[in-house]
């Protein structure tokens, strides 16, 4: 398999060690090496060339001959090995070493001390820790002046959270903790319940909410890629969850409620996002592709008054938004905000018309307003926090305004 310290100088014209084109056994015990050996080990062999070929019958950094790097499975990556990465040509070079030791490259091996190093060239990334906090609400009330924030969930283990005003003036707030989702309830008269749980899944890794005209609250969940529906009746009934999209391969969702009584859900797929609607009737549509950026992180979506939808998207750091008018049809995105450093975003409409639109940017939550006429108006920083890892957004019919915030 290998050309080996004497091989290499075949670079310069002299004869090949044809080592390894015959499997060998019984050559050593070692079964792992760092990147940093392995470099060791090319230097000798190519002088460090992962891509050479030389036409002299081995290949790559390790001089893989083709037979050895076919019976180690090397052809998953490429036909030959110098068409590999270099990463691929370490991962068959740990095969060959688990099978055959050090001896399969006898003197490049022993120089670059292949037989004592034991290290994982890639071992395998530590789960990331969940990010999770505390959930708080900020009211802004009808004439425009925003409230402290008050704490309505002291469980620190809150991982995502969404929102919805519903027609007798309560505000719902689900929150997911540990894969299960958790509602709870302001009232109208501005009491909070407590927390109760309505979809004990477990798996659940997003969540979405949106409010119907009628007094229901649809509830959706993300699971495996999956996204499911709950709905709260107006008398407070909950149903089971159904799916209502199959794809498998979805990382993020939003939702929103129209006048005429459907309900819009988005979708992001490979960051494009797809529409899916249900109609007042209660018929789930098949999705539409909205956005084909390919490059979005996340999104929100509010239902207006006038019978508008509007989808916003977060790309590259900046925030744009997409309106379905009334009769249906989608306009192309706009950019509402170039900051450059938004990490997530969230939305809701109030009575008036006006569209909030919350920016997440180094932990501290910015709100945008479109008017009714279709103004944007410039930022303001409403919470400064400085540790704020989600939010949400909702209108409730007295005009009043809130945002919510896992810190």
């Amino acid at each position: 398999m290998s050309r080996s310290r004497t091989a290499r100088t075949a670079l310069a014209g002299a004869s090949l060690l044809a080592v390894g084109v015959t499997l060998l056994s019984g050559t050593g015990t070692a079964h792992a090496a760092s990147v940093a050996t392995w470099d060791k080990v090319a230097a000798c062999e190519s002088g460090g060339d992962w891509s050479i070929n030389t036409g002299n019958g081995y290949y790559g950094g390790l001089q893989f001959s083709l037979s050895t790097w076919k019976a180690y499975g090397g052809e998953a990556y490429a036909a030959y090995p110098h068409q590999a990465t270099k990463k691929e040509q370490i991962l068959i070079g740990e095969k060959v070493l688990a099978g055959q030791g050090a001896g399969a490259w006898p003197v490049c091996g022993a120089q670059a001390g292949l037989a004592g190093d034991t290290a994982d060239p890639y071992p395998p990334e530590p789960a990331p820790t969940p990010v999770t906090g505390k959930v708080f609400d900020r009211t802004r009330s009808g004439s425009g002046s925003w409230a402290s924030s008050v704490k309505i969930d002291d469980n620190p283990a809150v991982a995502a959270i969404s929102a919805s005003g519903l027609t007798d003036g309560s505000l719902h707030v689900q929150s997911l903790v540990s894969g299960k989702v958790y509602d709870r309830t302001r009232s109208a008269s501005d009491s909070w319940s407590s927390a109760t749980l309505i979809d004990e899944n477990g798996s659940i890794e997003g969540i979405a909410s949106a409010a119907l005209p009628d007094g229901s609250l649809h509830v959706l969940t993300l699971v495996n890629g999956d996204v499911w529906d709950r709905t709260r009746s107006a008398s407070g009934t909950w149903s089971s969850a159904v799916k209502v999209d199959d794809n498998g391969q979805l990382t993020d969702i939003s939702a929103a409620a129209l006048p005429d009584g459907t309900l819009h859900v988005q979708s992001l797929v490979n960051g494009d996002i797809w529409d899916r609607t249900r109609s007042a009737a209660g018929a789930w549509s098949s999705a539409v592709k909205i956005d084909d950026n390919g490059g979005i992180k996340d999104l929100a979506a509010s239902g207006v008054k006038d019978g508008t939808l509007h989808v916003q998207s977060v790309v590259n750091g900046d925030v744009w938004d997409r309106t379905r008018s009334a009769a249906g049809s989608w306009s192309s995105a706009v950019k509402i905000d170039d900051n450059g450093s938004i990490k997530a975003v969230s939305s809701g409409a109030v009575t008036d018309g006006t569209v909030h639109v919350q920016s997440l940017v180094n932990g501290t939550v910015w709100d945008r307003t479109r008017s009714a006429s279709g103004s944007w108006s410039s930022a303001s920083q409403i919470d400064d926090n400085g540790a704020i890892l989600a939010s949400y957004g909702a209108g409730l019919p007295d005009g009043t305004f809130h945002v919510g915030t896992i810190a």
